[in-house]
């Protein structure tokens, strides 16, 4: 479990000033305070880390022609901080509510990641196809997973990020039925995640 005082790294200070900056003009998110952003959004997103090296596409960095997609990405993570630990990926936003969309981007420029973008529409309406998807307290895994397999070429990888359930478990089993990898683990608050790998059928 990670300290709740972890010191927030010079490297990710710049996305916590930024973040807060913003959420205290336009009203992003109830989570105000930098250390709180980066306990619990940042290290989160970065949890994928510990098994980075059991999923190809993050580590192939000779590679330039990897996309993925943030789905609902109207949190802004993991979009932004994968952005910037995976450079060699091209990272797109993707959500259907545009209010926080265009506050993305300029976060995005003010970061200058020029590997990274937020787009405003609905999967319905969105014709490409990546290598990666990854989603974050988006929806239930009914919901969610037929979205992400309009969107996601076949072998690609869907990440999940989710609060544990058996249920959720028990759909995802079903409905892809081979889990690359299901990562447990805990932060701030004890209570237990889950990281699924799951790579799409051809």
């Amino acid at each position: 479990m990670w300290s709740t005082t972890t010191k927030i790294p010079k490297q990710r200070q710049s996305l916590v000033d930024e973040f807060t900056q913003r959420n205290s003009k336009i009203n992003l998110s109830a989570i105000r305070d930098p250390q709180d952003v980066y306990n619990k959004h940042i290290l989160d997103a970065l949890e994928i880390k510990k098994i980075e090296k059991n999923i190809s596409a993050l580590q192939t960095q000779s590679n330039k022609n990897i996309n993925a997609c943030d789905l609902g990405t109207w949190w802004w993570f993991p979009l932004l901080p994968l952005a910037m630990t995976y450079p060699h990926i091209r990272w797109t936003g993707l959500d259907a509510r545009n209010k926080k969309i265009s506050a993305i981007n300029d976060i995005i420029s003010s970061l200058s990641l020029d590997n990274c973008k937020a787009i405003h529409s609905r999967v319905e309406d969105h014709a490409i196809r990546y290598d990666i998807v990854t989603a974050r307290a988006v929806a239930y895994a009914d919901t969610l997973l037929p979205r992400v397999d309009q969107i996601l070429k076949p072998w690609g990888v869907a990440i999940f990020y989710k609060l544990f359930t058996s249920e959720e478990d028990n759909i995802l089993t079903k409905y892809w039925r081979d889990i690359e990898i299901n990562h447990t683990y805990t932060l701030w608050d004890d209570v237990e995640r889950i990281l699924y790998v799951l790579k799409k059928p051809q």
